[in-house]
């Protein structure tokens, strides 16, 4: 299953394989296999097993680490802030 997302004209797609891996055994835990990657020319990438209770927070916490990888690439650079500053 795929779902893409825009943020500051950054585009990912969120892809999540269901049942991934099944432990063989009673019991057994059920994993799901879940990537966020860039749809642009940078190498944003970041896959995470996780199992069946923990898989909506995990892709909710993945979208917002991709969208902090944004914010830290718009920010400015220090050097640029201390000048804002007043250092020279």
């Amino acid at each position: 299953m795929d779902k893409q997302f825009e943020y500051l004209g950054v585009h990912f797609n969120i892809s999540v394989i269901l049942n991934y891996e099944t432990e063989r055994c009673i019991d057994g835990k059920t994993y799901h296999h879940i990537t966020v990657n860039d749809m642009g020319p940078s190498n944003y990438y970041m896959t995470e097993k996780v199992i069946d209770e923990d898989l909506e927070a995990v892709v909710n916490n993945m979208t917002i680490a991709a969208k902090q990888w944004v914010d830290s690439r718009q920010s400015p650079p220090k050097h640029q802030l201390l000048h804002d500053l007043g250092f020279k």
